[in-house]
This record gives structure tokens, sequence and C-alpha cells, in this order.
């Protein structure tokens, strides 16, 4: 189609829409403007919210180099967003750059958005039940954004049913977070729980197997044969499962690293047990 024939919601505005001020650099957004509002950036990270029907989408700036894709993903989108109360705004890139923290790569797209509705603990529990397999991530204090965000993102690709996270020490969902994510926020249920020990000790009662990963295991994951409902539970990078957190997993299991050199970054360690996982498991989708 003819980019002058494209039709522009009435909510679109031209170049800055009067709310670009680089003085003042992340503020500008205005965010508080919104009830709970997050900040999403990166193309990938923001076409995949303007995807999702469940996200509630407030405003988009974006460069003139993304602007056909952006029309179309508002008429592609689920109930649309060409009469919603969206704001869209075309910047420059260098405007953009401004607007957002120092060295974010942005990629000439940003969005600030509502936050999804998390999934209860026991809603989730009682969901699964139903499936033939399930495979759910306890993740146990990961606090940092771009590791945390780089296993979301192995865990909606290795089809993974949800991710188990601590309330107090898990980073906010979008930023950093939602950039290493590179969509992946969008395509997987996030239950925030204030006790791992406690949420694994309830997976059990439903009949998951609770694996943590562990350089101390005596066992190599490869070894195992994996049922078909479970929790892998990962520990921070460092300083790993805490001791509760190990005491009530029903086993540990190790990666078979090199003696020289074991270690491995929590992402890399994440991505590798997803797949070991699902390569036991040939007949899910």
């Amino acid at each position: 189609m003819n980019k002058s024939k494209k039709v522009k919601p009435t909510n679109f505005s031209g170049k800055s829409a009067g709310r670009i001020n680089s003085k003042n650099g992340y503020k500008n957004f205005k965010l508080t403007s919104y009830p709970d509002p997050l900040l999403l950036w990166g193309r990938h990270a923001v076409t995949a919210a303007l995807e999702n029907p469940l996200r509630r989408i407030y405003e988009v700036f974006f460069t003139e180099s993304n602007q056909d894709k952006i029309h179309d993903l508002i008429k592609q989108r689920p109930f649309g967003l060409e009469n919603s109360n969206t704001k869209f705004h075309v910047v420059s890139s260098k405007e953009l750059t401004a607007l957002l923290p120092e060295n974010s790569v942005h990629q000439g797209i940003a969005a600030i958005v509502k936050p999804l509705e998390l999934l209860k603990l026991d809603y989730l529990i009682s969901e699964m039940r139903k499936n033939k397999t399930s495979f759910v991530v306890v993740l146990d204090q990961v606090t940092d954004p771009h590791n945390l965000g780089a296993v979301i993102r192995s865990a909606a690709a290795f089809s993974a049913d949800a991710i188990f996270v601590h309330d107090r020490s898990t980073p906010r969902l979008d930023g950093v977070l939602g950039k290493a994510a590179s969509g992946a926020l969008e395509k997987i249920s996030i239950v925030r729980i204030k006790n791992i020990a406690r949420a694994i000790e309830k997976l059990k009662k439903n009949e998951f197997w609770c694996l943590g990963l562990s350089d101390s295991a005596v066992n190599d994951l490869s070894n195992m044969q994996i049922p078909t409902k479970t929790a892998l539970v990962l520990g921070a990078e460092g300083m790993g499962l805490r001791r509760l957190t190990k005491d009530t997993c029903d086993e540990l299991a190790r990666l078979p690293t090199s003696s020289n050199f074991p270690t491995l970054n929590i992402s890399n360690a994440a991505s590798i047990s997803f797949y070991e996982i699902r390569r036991q498991w040939p007949f899910l989708e």
C-alpha cells in the first residue's frame, strides 16, 4: 500500500507531540500520569506488546523508520488500537535516546504500558493439573535484569508453562529486562511468590517433581529421566540455590561442564537445562 494512502488513527501525533524535552531524560515520559506504568523499549519488546490483546498500551514513541510497522500492528491487533486512547508519537532517534536511560538500545521504538495481570499460584497449579505435561521454572532470587530477561526469553522459546519469581528480589518487568526478554513477557505466565520453599512444597503436593540445578550436585542432568510434570529450580548467578531451597527440592542435578571451568552464566545454564527437558519430551509441540 502506498504510504500516502495509509489511514492514521485519530490519536496519532506528529514529530515530538509536544512531549520531548531532552534535559530531564527518563522523567519526560511522565509515567506518573498513568496507573502502574511500565516502560518498554526495543523492536521485539514493543511489537510483542502491541500484538498482545491483554496488554494495555498507553503511549508509543517511534522513529519514522518504524512508522509502517506501527501502522500495520495498529490494524492487525485484536480488538484494534485505532479507536483506543493509545497515543502515538513520531520522534527522532536522538529525541528517543534522550528520553531513555543511558545506553538503552531502543531500535527506534518505546512504549508506556500497563503491567499484565499476574496469575495467582493456586490458580495456575489448578490449571496445570489438567495438562498431561507441565513444565515450570522457579527462580530463587535471580535479581539481574539482563539475566532474568534472557531466562524468560529461553523459557518461552522452550514452551515453559510459567515462571515463578521471588516477589521482593525480582526487578520490574520492563526496561532492560523487557529488552533482554525480547517480547517473551507477552508469551509466558509470570507468578510472583513470597516464599520459594513453600511454593516448591505446593508444587510437590500437586504431583510436580522439583529439580534444583546446582554445581555441587552429584548427578548430571543429562543422565536423569525427567518426569512429565517438572519444576526446574534455578538460583542466582554466583550464590546459586539457597540452602532451604536445595533441601526442599526432590533432587539436585548439575550440568556436565569442565572441571577446569565449571561455571556458566545463569541464562546459559537455564537454556541448556530447558533443552534437555524438552529433548526428553519429544511428543510435545
